[in-house]
């Protein structure tokens, strides 16, 4: 295996665990909500907890914008001439992706334009309110845990594929 190769599949690692790590608190904040929403529904931990929800639901999509850019951008051509492997590896990691994009859509606009780039678009200039307030719901308008769990599960499963075609790594070259 080659030196780009290994160092994209060390960081596509690395940000998979990212992923994996994040969910968790994100499911133990949901519930955390729900037991405040249970005692006081007009109380400021609510508040607090919501805040705390919106940073992880955040590193969620940076994280996993991320993760493919360095997949699409870094991995794939790391395998370079090697056509088998490359097909081999994007026939079996294009359905995780698209499972991402039938939920999430385009999350990489969003990532960009909300999170990333502080409100403004590709060109540099700002965005409306309408634009950011549209762009932000597409953030956080999703009830349904399970969205967020396929946002950090995926990676996981790209990197299985990966790993069925190059060999797993050492952990030790993974660690942080």
């Amino acid at each position: 295996m080659n030196s780009d190769i290994k160092d994209s599949m060390i960081i596509l690692i690395r940000l998979k665990n990212q992923l994996g790590n994040a969910y968790p608190g994100l499911k133990y904040l949901v519930g955390i909500k729900e037991e405040v929403l249970k005692k006081n529904p007009s109380n400021v931990e609510v508040y607090d907890v919501n805040t705390s929800m919106y940073c992880l639901i955040h590193y969620l999509f940076i994280s996993f914008v991320s993760f493919s850019d360095e997949y699409n951008k870094y991995f794939l051509p790391a395998i370079g001439i090697d056509e088998t492997k490359r097909h081999l590896i994007e026939t079996s990691c294009e359905r995780y992706f698209k499972v991402i994009d039938d939920i999430f859509g385009n999350i990489k606009m969003p990532r960009n334009q909300v999170l990333a780039h502080g409100y403004r678009d590709n060109k540099g200039n700002p965005l409306s309110n309408e634009e950011i307030n549209k762009l932000y719901n597409q953030l956080i308008s999703f009830p349904d845990m399970g969205s967020y769990e396929q946002l950090a599960n995926i990676p996981d499963k790209v990197v299985q594929e990966i790993e069925k075609v190059f060999g797993k790594m050492d952990e030790n070259e993974v660690s942080l």
